[in-house]
């Protein structure tokens, strides 16, 4: 017994040689994100640009309001305005190029054909006939004024880079 109770003391001894360890801390916490069910959403099958533009005009796109020798028009691109045969033009061809160049052709009953160009505000003016304004000029587009003219008896252009061709 006597050996009995040396080896409990043995193992009592060895068991509290070392205070007893706290138990480990708990890990720390996993920080996660909140989960996020992504949305649905509509792409278009191609990417568009849209250019905010501010131009608009009293007759807005509609070129047949020119046909009396006088409107305000919205135009983009290449456009064909009608013209009374009063106003000696067959044809008057506008041209709108980005940032701001406008190019006309004219196609006349009486007088030589002409064509030209100029930048951002302008006019040209046909011999007592017409004259074409840009009152305001963006890369979407141009806001044209024709109105009649008895200006001069002489074409006249005027605005940046402005010549006859």
């Amino acid at each position: 017994m006597r050996k009995a109770l040396a080896c409990s003391f043995l193992l009592l001894a060895a068991g509290c040689s070392t205070p007893p360890q706290p138990p480990p801390p708990p890990p720390d916490p996993i920080v996660t994100s909140p989960v996020v069910t992504p949305s649905v959403s509509t792409v278009p099958a191609r990417p568009t640009t849209t250019t905010a533009s501010s131009l608009a005009a009293k007759d807005g796109s509609d070129l047949t309001a020119c046909r009396d020798g006088s409107c305000d028009v919205l135009i983009h691109g290449s456009v064909t305005v009608p013209l009374d045969a009063r106003f000696g033009t067959r044809r008057l061809t506008l041209t709108q190029s980005p940032p701001d160049r406008l190019d006309f052709a004219i196609d006349r009953t009486e007088l030589p054909d002409t064509k030209g160009h100029f930048r951002g505000e302008g006019y040209v003016s046909l011999a007592n006939r017409i004259t074409v304004t840009v009152l305001d000029i963006d890369a979407t587009g141009a806001v044209i004024r024709v109105s009649p003219s008895s200006e001069s008896s002489e074409d006249k252009i005027w605005g940046d880079d402005s010549r006859f061709d």
